[in-house]
C-alpha cells in the first residue's frame, strides 16, 4: 500500500493483483475466534443472541425481517416481495467467500407455501450479478429452480438455468461450491444423496473484471415472496 499521495494505492492501474505478497515484519498476533486464512470450516448453529459480525447484508434494513428467537439454534427470514437484483434490501445474509475453492452449505426446514414464494442459497456479487439455488412454489407443486442474473441489462429475477421437482421428504439441503472460475450447485432432501443442479457454471462473472467493485462473491440463506 503506498500511502504517499493523497490516496492510499494499492496496485497501479492496470497492474495484476499478485498472489503472494511480501509480508509486513509485524509481531505476531494471537489466531483469530474465527479464522480469516487458510484451510479452515465455520459452522454456525444460530444459537447467540445475536448475528456474528461477519453476516452481512445489502443496505439497511426499513423493518425486522430476521430474527433467532422464534425459532431456537435456527435463522428465521421472513419472505418479502424484494428479490436479490430490486436494488433494494431482501431477505438475505451472507458471508464472504474468501477463497477461491470454497463451499456453503444450508438446511431450510421450510417450503414455499403460495404461488412464487421461494427461499435458499445464492452466491452474489451485487444486485446486478448473482447465481440463487431455490425451492419455489410452482403450479401447486415445490421444486428446485437455479437462476442466474448477468448483468443489469437482464430482469431482476434473473434467468432460468436448471429446475427439476423434489423428491422424498424432509428439510432441503442447499451446497453451492466454488472452483476457481466456476460454481457448483447441489441439493438434497433429508438424509439423502446430493444430487447435481448444475456444474461448471461460469463464476466469472461475479469477478470484478466483469461485475465491477472490488468486494468480491458472497455466500448466503434468502427468502422471497410473489407478493
Amino acid at each position: 500500500m503506498d500511502w504517499s499521495g493523497d490516496w492510499p494505492v494499492i496496485l497501479k492501474r492496470g497492474e495484476a493483483i499478485p498472489y503472494v505478497g511480501q509480508r509486513p515484519n509485524l509481531p505476531a498476533q494471537p489466531a483469530p475466534d474465527v479464522p480469516t486464512s487458510g484451510d479452515f470450516e465455520v459452522v454456525d448453529a444460530f444459537d447467540g443472541p445475536a448475528l456474528p459480525p461477519y453476516w452481512m447484508m445489502l443496505r439497511n434494513p426499513r423493518e425486522a425481517w430476521f430474527d433467532l428467537d422464534s425459532h431456537p439454534g435456527a435463522l428465521t427470514l421472513k419472505a418479502r416481495p424484494v428479490g436479490l437484483g430490486d436494488n433494494a434490501n431482501p431477505s438475505f445474509l451472507a458471508r464472504r467467500q474468501q477463497h477461491q475453492n470454497a463451499q456453503a452449505q444450508t438446511v431450510l426446514r421450510a417450503a414455499p407455501t403460495r404461488e412464487g414464494d421461494r427461499a435458499g442459497l445464492a452466491v452474489l456479487q451485487s444486485d446486478d450479478y448473482w447465481y440463487a439455488l431455490s425451492v419455489v412454489r410452482q403450479d401447486g407443486r415445490a421444486i428446485v429452480e437455479l437462476r442466474r442474473r448477468a448483468g443489469p441489462d437482464q430482469a431482476s429475477g434473473g434467468e432460468l438455468l436448471a429446475s427439476r421437482p423434489l423428491a422424498g421428504e424432509g428439510p432441503i439441503r442447499f451446497r453451492i461450491a466454488g472452483r476457481g472460475d466456476a460454481y457448483d450447485f447441489a441439493v438434497a432432501q433429508g438424509d439423502g444423496d446430493w444430487s447435481t443442479v448444475l456444474a461448471g457454471a461460469d463464476g466469472t462473472l461475479l469477478s470484478t473484471r466483469t461485475a465491477g467493485g472490488f468486494v468480491g462473491a458472497v455466500f448466503g440463506p434468502f427468502a422471497q415472496s410473489a407478493f
